[in-house]
């Protein structure tokens, strides 16, 4: 009961209070993360259009190779060479640490670079392969074909006839890299000592903090029930085939 109300109790090693701790903590994960599922977002299709559209040229087999690479590299090797190339060799960047925006927007600009870039990668590489599979079956239809018989250029038959049927298959994907985003979080703030909600539960299960491990995870789990519900809701704004009773 106390929980549903957003009462989480006291940390059993730190006594602090668990939900005062997560309204701080999660702001910082929800910033890393949103804008990194944010550029997914947006990156992805639009180098997954470019391979499709550019099948077998060289622009394609290189995105192709990279995103192969974003997919299958671990995102603490990542890390790790951005902290060595970015911070360690040449200083440009802050090596750890989070400040917020509204505290010091430069600091925070400089600070996010690495744990965003990091965040996005995995998005960006599986939003890109999968947005480019799908754009590639939609272009072999039968009605795509009639487009560019009746004489429409390739921007408009792209984005009037292929993107709005091809789109159904990538935002599927975007409820599951929205959960992919949350759950990296613990790798990505671990590495770059940022004091969001993934530190908070690696900390906890550290300190054997039950109530604090408990409660960030029912966080987490909740993040993946509403990401679930918001794809579902898009799938009848997408297609009005899909009809919900």
């Amino acid at each position: 009961a106390q929980m549903g109300r957003g009462d989480f109790g006291v940390s059993l090693m730190r006594n602090f209070k668990i939900s005062d701790e997560i309204g701080n903590r999660a702001t910082v994960t929800l910033l890393i993360g949103l804008v990194a599922w944010l550029i997914g977002l947006i990156v992805g299709p639009l180098l997954g259009i470019v391979c499709a559209v550019r099948r077998g040229k060289f622009i394609d087999n290189l995105i192709s190779v990279l995103a192969n690479i974003g997919v299958t590299a671990p995102s603490f090797w990542i890390a790790i060479l951005l902290v060595y190339a970015l911070s360690l060799k040449t200083g440009l960047l802050p090596l750890y640490g989070y400040t917020l925006p509204w505290v010091n927007f430069g600091a925070c600009i400089k600070q996010s670079i690495m744990p965003v870039l990091v965040t996005a990668l995995g998005p960006i590489a599986t939003t890109a392969r999968q947005t480019r599979s799908s754009v590639l079956e939609v272009l072999n239809e039968d009605y795509v074909r009639t487009a560019y018989e009746k004489g429409l250029t390739e921007r408009k038959v792209i984005f009037r006839h292929v993107l709005k049927n091809a789109l159904m298959p990538v935002v599927t994907l975007q409820g599951t890299m929205l959960r992919m985003v949350v759950g990296g979080s613990v790798v990505v703030e671990r590495i770059f000592v940022i004091p969001g909600m993934g530190s908070m539960l690696v900390d906890g299960m550290l300190s054997h903090d039950y109530p604090v491990v408990q409660a960030v995870t029912v966080i987490m789990t909740a993040v993946v029930v509403i990401s679930s519900l918001i794809v579902d809701i898009l799938y009848a704004w997408i297609d009005p085939r899909i009809q919900y009773n």
